[in-house]
């Protein structure tokens, strides 16, 4: 009789638990990251935030998330909710970056992205130098 009560409040507990997480607004990692890809195209910057596709984050709606930079600077994303107070997340956000790489062998250019107006020259050494070394072409 009393293995009997237990099972059924095992019952009665799992269903009270499966039907709460069920119950509650969910949105997933991928449609968060096109979330924050979308909003900062509409701020003119591209984005890549940093979120794992396939986490499950419960407590918000997609329609409630608002979008915000951290730190005063677009590196870290701060998201939160409007309907749930104690719902926020901050994930990194690898912004695409111009990079202009130079070979000193033929000066070959490569670039990823379009190529930024303010652009400087960088020559890298071959091997490492001491302070107060001359560098010399062979060097570079």
């Amino acid at each position: 009789m009393v293995s009997f009560r237990i099972l059924i409040l095992a019952v009665i507990w799992c269903g009270f638990s499966s039907e709460s997480s069920a119950s509650q607004q969910k949105i997933s990692g991928s449609i968060l990251a096109n979330l924050v890809t979308q909003q900062l195209n509409k701020e003119g910057l591209s984005a890549k935030p940093v979120i794992r596709q396939d986490r499950v984050f419960y407590g918000c709606g997609s329609e409630n998330i608002i979008i915000s930079k951290r730190d005063k600077s677009w590196k870290t994303v701060k998201l939160t909710c409007r309907t749930n107070k104690l719902w926020s997340y901050s994930f990194r956000n690898k912004t695409a970056k111009p990079v202009m790489v130079e070979k000193s062998e033929g000066l070959q250019k490569t670039t990823k992205h379009s190529i930024p107006n303010d652009t400087r020259k960088v020559f890298v050494l071959k091997y490492s130098k001491a302070k107060g070394d001359t560098i010399n072409k062979s060097d570079l």
